[in-house]
């Protein structure tokens, strides 16, 4: 038999509830997968060069490698007359270093040869023949690259918990790294709780309502880098929530349930999770989204969203996205607190924040943060953001063509149109 932790009875600020769940969780076992397959994975050891980038000096441009003192008066009206004595491209070898008085015509990413210590720009040459007219003077180093100038043996260019992006693959790729050492993806398992819901291929029947939650949650965990298992619809009683729960853990590294987390009857969810786990929170004061339930079934982290789509929607971006991306290995190591603090000791978010300006109205909420969803816009040099039209939780066309959330505090009154915003960004 579990327990409650009850000292939350009351509704607990965002931000602790955000900090119990990632000081709870560590990311997964580690595992090898090929490069391209890394891609928005998290990094389980740190990269190390061992070798240098550029791996050779070379030209920046097409042009002419110089001697930069041979050419230091030219002018388009006096250009410098000099003899060709080569030409360089990519994937050659300089057969000979370039002697004072001469040029070589080289070309972007080809070897700088010995000696030259600049190169011109075709643009700022007229050639004839086998010579070249250079009509700009040349400062040393212009249009190199010089080898190790970008990475040198040794470096740590990335480190543990970064996540692969595009520019990590190039970078992974550069250093010759056909396959990576990641976290492992967490297997999310989606639990719709209630005896309404139906599968969406059902028909319809009087008083039921189709599963679009678990599909909706499903996109948004694939999105930040999960697998999913969408389960079936779980009754609202005890036992067969409880077993279908259980089914749901044994093979998951997380389960995220909807519904059944209020304080009606038929709300299992937190019972199931006590009598079975523990749980270490319950109620948040934020709006939409309070009741939302957290703790461990059977050691198996679950997450219990609300039941309302716009609900669920708005605290799986807040809280089981967070957890997710830790799970994924995002910070990597075992101190989350150093990590997931910004520079004044807050949470930080997993999304980008950003101010804006309000394009329309909204009513604060007297007791609880608001988190209204919105559709951004930039003119006239600005950000704008636009609140949807319908705020209610159940209104799934208010979750449709909206990018972003307003991030409102606790108070009296009314904020307008101008008025500057928090936002946080969905895409």
């Amino acid at each position: 038999m579990g327990k409650t932790d009850n000292r939350d009875s009351g509704l607990l600020p965002l931000e602790q509830a955000l900090e119990r769940v990632l000081l709870d969780l560590r990311p997964l076992d580690v595992e090898i997968v090929d490069l391209l397959s890394s891609s928005g994975r998290f990094l389980a050891v740190p990269q190390v060069a061992g070798r240098e980038l550029p791996p050779f000096t070379n030209s920046a441009m097409d042009g002419y490698a110089v001697f930069s003192a041979d050419v230091q008066g030219a002018k388009p009206e006096t250009p410098v007359e000099l003899p060709v004595v080569a030409k360089i491209a990519a994937g050659d070898t300089p057969k000979e270093p370039l002697r004072a008085g001469q040029a070589i015509r080289i070309f972007t990413g080809a070897p700088l040869p010995e000696n030259a210590d600049a190169v011109v720009i075709q643009e700022n040459t007229t050639a004839s023949g086998n010579s070249v007219g250079i009509m700009s003077p040349a400062v040393v180093g212009e249009n190199v690259r010089l080898a190790g100038e970008d990475v040198r043996v040794g470096d740590e260019v990335l480190g543990v918990g970064s996540r692969i992006s595009p520019g990590e693959i190039a970078l992974l790729a550069a250093l010759g790294r056909s396959q990576v050492r990641v976290f492992r993806q967490p297997v999310v398992a989606i639990v719709p709780t209630g005896d309404e819901v139906l599968e969406i291929d059902e028909p319809p029947r009087p008083g039921c309502i189709a599963n679009s939650n678990s599909y909706m949650l499903g996109a948004q965990a694939v999105r930040c880098g999960a697998r999913v298992n969408l389960c079936p619809p779980a009754p609202d009683e005890i036992d067969g929530l409880a077993a279908a729960l259980s089914r749901a853990a044994a093979s998951a590294d997380l389960v995220i349930t909807t519904g059944g987390v209020s304080v009606g009857d038929y709300d299992c969810v937190k019972q199931v999770l006590s009598d079975a786990g523990s749980v270490d929170f319950w109620k948040v004061a934020i709006k939409p989204g309070k009741p939302l339930a957290y703790g461990r079934l059977g050691g198996v982290p679950l997450i219990g969203l609300p039941g309302n789509p716009v609900s669920s929607f708005v605290t799986f971006e807040l809280f089981a996205r967070a957890a997710i991306m830790r799970l994924a290995g995002l910070g990597g190591g075992d101190r989350p607190d150093t990590w997931f603090r910004d520079n004044q000791g807050g949470v930080c978010w997993f999304h980008r924040r950003f101010r804006a300006r309000l394009d329309g109205s909204i009513r604060r909420d007297r007791q609880r943060r608001l988190f209204a969803r919105a559709a951004l816009a930039f003119r006239d040099g600005e950000w704008w953001v636009m609140p949807a039209a319908k705020q209610g939780s159940g209104q799934l066309t208010s979750m449709v063509g909206q990018d972003s959330l307003i991030d409102i505090r606790a108070g009296d009154g009314t904020l307008g149109l101008g008025d500057e915003v928090s936002v946080l960004g969905l895409d």
